[in-house]
C-alpha cells in the first residue's frame, strides 16, 4: 500500500461498547495468524482475502478472532459471537464524504 492510498480500516463496534479499529491489511498478519484463520476457515488465505471484502461472515469473524486475540491471547473462538451490524471497513478519507453525504439531498 502507497502512502498516497487511504488506509483501510477494520471496525469492531458491538452495540453498548465502545468501537475498536485495527488497520486492514492482510498481507501484514503474521504466519500464525494467517493459518489460524485457514484453520477456522477451511479456505487458503488468497480466497479468505477475496472473500472479506464479499462479506462472507466466516472470513469476517476470523479476522476478527484474531485481532480480539491480539489484545486478548486466550479469547475462545466460540466467544466470538457477532452481528453483520457490528463490523464495517472504513477509509480515512470517508470522514470527508461522510459530511457531503448528510447534507445531499434525499431522492
Amino acid at each position: 500500500m502507497s502512502k498516497q492510498e487511504p488506509a483501510t480500516w477494520f471496525v469492531y463496534a458491538p452495540e453498548g461498547a465502545e468501537p475498536k479499529r485495527w488497520p486492514y491489511a492482510p498481507g501484514r498478519l503474521l504466519s500464525a495468524e494467517v493459518e489460524e484463520i485457514q484453520r477456522r476457515c477451511g479456505m487458503p488465505y488468497g480466497l479468505w482475502v477475496s472473500s472479506v471484502p464479499m462479506g462472507d461472515m466466516l472470513a469476517i469473524r476470523a479476522l476478527l478472532y484474531v485481532m480480539l486475540r491480539r489484545e486478548t491471547p486466550g479469547i475462545e473462538w466460540d466467544s466470538v459471537q457477532i452481528c453483520m451490524d457490528d463490523v464495517d471497513f472504513e477509509t480515512d478519507d470517508e470522514d470527508d464524504t461522510d459530511d457531503e453525504d448528510d447534507e445531499a439531498p434525499k431522492a
